[in-house]
């Protein structure tokens, strides 16, 4: 049973049909009990009643075959078909005075006084009060048929059922229609879920909500939030790939044209150098964009901070990757690293050095020089640094270099304005501080990020 609301609902209705039973059970019960204490205080108060206003001549009469009783109410009597009596003289065995209803025979065959049950043979079972006058000569005998009992008893029963089963009826129609109104906002925003557009990420409205169905509610509304931001960044990204890919790919087909219409071997090699310079910078722009989609796919799935990673090793095999493009450019790339861990996620931390290695060996000149540095900070800091001695960058230009898609003005070196902010955007994931400044031999460019958790590794 899969449904919550079938299932309290059933509950409720069993839970009320158990308690119904039991109450039912325990009325009849008590209701047998008193109507037995009833019987017998009525069957006693007539008893008295007639043993006291027997007079001398019924009870010396030769005519006993069948005296009615006159009156039940001037005994304080029930109707008269209700109740048996008898009056017998206990010497003698005769009878002397009966109801129409009782038989011939002795009610209490023994004459023992008080209340006792007899069988009689021919008219069944019967609860009998007997009281006799002081003398012990004469007992009057006052009876009522158990199958009078029994009657009146099922009588009470089914109007008691019939009472009990209008209250189960209502109370089951008051539990149904709650349930049914205490489910109304599921419904609702049921309804809300399946009439809205597929890319509706609207958070849902928390309104007359019951505070039960909140912390659900507020978590779908996390969640939708997260596949907002989600789709959003697959917009961009889509979006900013069309826009820079456009270029390159146009020049691309352009040099491939030039090339293919030349006659002159010097201009078809020029349009060939060209074309490989467009299509590395086409790959360098697309590995730019898979490592943001990677980004972004990192840090929607997982926190920032997952396990200690050797700062100092990323920087050992990132360098050297990067040896064939620094020795291209006769170039030489210096490492000073200290064994040095800092609590993060290894694959982003990887790009982010690349990034920063590769920007190094793009911008500064042939047999230039590129440091990279990873020690402990004096403030007890990781301190991760790549330097160049390159041509530099204003400081002016500090803050904007870190936009995307920002490039300065009349640079050479072609460049697609992703790499430093992906280093930004992963510093600031790590809750890292960044810091620019002049490279090497007083000239050139620094960038220097500080990790502010620090654990020493004397493993080495």
């Amino acid at each position: 049973m899969h449904s919550l609301r079938l299932r309290l609902t059933l509950s409720l209705f069993l839970t009320l049909f158990l308690f119904w039973i039991a109450g039912f059970a325990y009325q009849s019960v008590q209701l047998n009990r008193t109507q037995s204490s009833q019987w017998d205080a009525i069957l006693q108060d007539i008893g008295l009643q007639m043993l006291a206003t027997l007079s001398h001549d019924v009870l010396y009469t030769d005519d006993a075959s069948a005296m009615p009783l006159v009156d039940p109410a001037d005994l304080g009597a029930l109707p008269a078909e209700q109740i048996t009596f008898q009056v017998w003289e206990v010497g003698t065995g005769r009878l002397l005075l009966r109801s129409t209803t009782a038989p011939d025979t002795p009610l209490n065959a023994n004459f023992h006084t008080g209340f006792s049950v007899h069988n009689l043979p021919d008219s069944g079972g019967w609860r009998v009060y007997s009281v006799s006058d002081k003398g012990h000569r004469f007992q009057v005998q006052v009876a009522r048929s158990h199958d009078l009992l029994r009657k009146d008893y099922l009588h009470w029963v089914k109007g008691s059922l019939i009472f009990t089963l209008l209250i189960m009826l209502l109370q089951i129609l008051i539990v149904w229609i709650v349930v049914r109104r205490s489910f109304k906002p599921v419904d609702s925003i049921r309804t809300t879920l399946q009439t809205r557009d597929p890319f509706d990420l609207t958070p849902l409205p928390p309104t007359r909500l019951p505070t039960e169905l909140s912390p659900l509610i507020e978590a779908v509304n996390q969640l939708l939030r997260r596949l907002k931001t989600a789709l959003d960044r697959e917009r961009h990204f889509i979006a900013d790939t069309a826009h820079e890919l456009r270029t390159p790919l146009a020049a691309l087909s352009t040099q491939a044209e030039i090339a293919a219409r030349s006659r002159n071997p010097e201009d078809t090699e020029k349009a060939l150098q060209k074309l490989l310079a467009t299509a590395q910078t086409t790959s360098r722009l697309a590995e730019q964009f898979l490592a943001q989609a990677r980004l972004d796919t990192i840090q929607s799935c997982e926190a920032p901070c997952q396990t200690d990673v050797p700062l100092h090793q990323i920087a050992t095999v990132v360098a050297r990757d990067l040896e064939s493009s620094a020795r291209r450019k006769q170039q030489r790339i210096t490492l000073l690293l200290e064994p040095c861990q800092v609590n993060g996620h290894m694959d982003a931390l990887g790009v982010l050095l690349r990034n920063l290695l590769e920007n190094a060996l793009r911008y500064t000149p042939e047999q230039g020089r590129i440091e990279v540095i990873c020690r402990m900070a004096a403030d007890q800091r990781v301190e991760l640094s790549v330097a160049d001695n390159g041509p530099g960058i204003p400081e002016s230009e500090y803050e904007r270099i870190f936009e995307r898609f920002y490039r300065l003005a009349n640079t050479p070196v072609a460049g697609s304005g992703i790499g430093l902010s992906l280093v930004q955007r992963i510093a600031h994931w790590h809750q890292a501080e960044i810091q620019c400044s002049t490279g090497l031999e007083g000239r050139g460019f620094r960038i220097c990020i500080l990790f502010g958790i620090v654990q020493q590794d004397t493993s080495r």
